[in-house]
């Protein structure tokens, strides 16, 4: 009597589960969105504050010594600012050193960064309040490069939101739409950013909305990948906890696990051969690389990085053979938890179902893991993306038309040694 309770109960949740992986719950995803984020966000800030409050006592120090040349002293009064600007976010603080900045070097030739820390002292100022015109918000806004930070984002956000329906003019309420839209887009809010791209096509249906509508879906496409994954790792754990209370181990036999190890030798096989033909094919022609990449770094607000050809250089990779190897295990244990099902074109079904469930999980959790504002494939290639600062000192031949002055300093410590 029990071990028909326990199949009917392990019965039901998988019915759950299928069910889950294709009805996507809102309310769950914006839940699991704003932990993550707020998790994530935390404890990187806490170990970026400590390591960056140390290397601001060796700025500190170096920036009194008056032996060394004055366009590195200006570099490192930027530096300082930037830290307390970008990573301590104190702005304040942040606010003075970049007037400092620009008082002391603003009419001194040769000093790099004058124009970033003008624009970034416009912003600080927008965002401490201290500018109550709706219009030069708007101003300042737009001239600033969108920020990865989502602590100034979500402060950026708030005063567009409070000043949004204040323009009787439609074309200005536009342009806040549009960059609620950036700011909602760079924040991973994909629903409200397609709600602000909606508004600006509705408001003005006969000018040219191309880059609206391709924007409008690809927030879409966001905000469903997201709901998509939330309803996959849901399944996953159902999965699991089925294969727990029916214990396939049991029916594993000397035989079976033969049969396992061979199917995990063959996936290897086939993972190693994607890898030698990603080898064979090498790397583009780099004066085809901005061609390629073009619209994806428009939509994205991201630049090309570096395109992988080395095994051991890019671990995403290496996580696509384990995910086949954990869709593998799961999809075995299925059919191997199935065994008691006596009628054989039943117990036929009900493995295909599960191998394709299980494996259609798998594998859209490894995709939604490392395409996630990391890659896309363009020509039979394979691009990586990353912040253009950080990437521009490790290849700046791939960037011949960057102009380095308003890029902000390394991220490495670069001034002691």
């Amino acid at each position: 009597m029990n071990n028909i309770f326990v199949k009917q109960f392990v019965s039901c949740l998988q019915i759950i589960a299928v069910v889950l992986f294709f009805c996507h719950g809102s309310r769950l995803h914006a839940m699991a969105d704003r932990y993550s984020m707020e998790v994530v966000d935390n404890k990187n800030n806490k170990l970026k504050q400590k390591e960056y409050r140390k290397a601001l006592n060796e700025l500190e120090t170096a920036r009194k010594n008056t032996r060394l040349p004055a366009d590195l002293r200006a570099e490192i009064q930027y530096k300082i600012a930037d830290i307390y600007d970008r990573t301590l976010h104190d702005y304040p603080k942040a606010l003075t050193e970049y007037k400092n900045f620009i008082s002391k070097y603003g009419m001194t030739p040769g000093v790099r960064f004058i124009i970033p820390a003008r624009d970034r002292i416009t912003v600080l100022e927008v965002l401490s309040g201290d500018v109550n015109d709706a219009s030069a918000v708007i101003e300042a806004l737009r001239r600033t490069e969108i920020v990865q930070d989502r602590q100034e984002l979500n402060k950026e956000i708030a005063l567009l939101e409070k000043i949004k329906a204040g323009f009787p003019d439609k074309l200005i309420q536009n342009n806040v739409y549009n960059l609620l839209a950036l700011r909602y887009f760079k924040n991973h809010q994909w629903k409200k950013a397609a709600e602000c791209y909606e508004y600006v096509i509705n408001a003005d249906k006969k000018a040219e909305n191309e880059y609206f509508k391709k924007m409008l879906g690809i927030c879409k496409f966001e905000y469903k990948k997201w709901n998509l994954f939330i309803t996959a790792y849901v399944v996953l754990f159902i999965h699991i906890l089925c294969l727990l209370l029916a214990r396939p181990w049991l029916h594993i036999s000397r035989e079976s696990a033969i049969k396992m190890l061979k199917l995990a030798t063959g996936w290897f096989i086939v993972w190693a051969g994607i890898l030698v033909i990603l080898w064979i094919k090498g790397v583009p022609d780099p004066r085809n690389i901005s061609k390629d990449v073009s619209d994806y770094v428009a939509a994205s607000g991201k630049f090309f990085v570096f395109l992988w050809y080395s095994p051991f250089g890019e671990p995403r990779l290496w996580y696509f053979l384990l995910a086949g190897y954990l869709a593998m295990g799961l999809a075995v244990l299925g059919i191997f938890s199935l065994k008691n099902i006596k009628y054989y074109p039943a117990r036929v079904l009900a493995g295909c179902v599960n191998t394709l469930l299980v494996s259609a999980v798998c594998f859209f959790l490894f995709y939604y893991y490392v395409s996630k504002d990391l890659w896309f494939y363009s020509n039979g290639y394979i691009y990586f993306f990353d912040d253009i600062e950080t990437v521009y000192y490790k290849h700046p031949h791939l960037f011949p038309d960057v102009n380095k002055d308003k890029l902000p300093p390394k991220q490495e410590n670069t001034f002691i040694q």
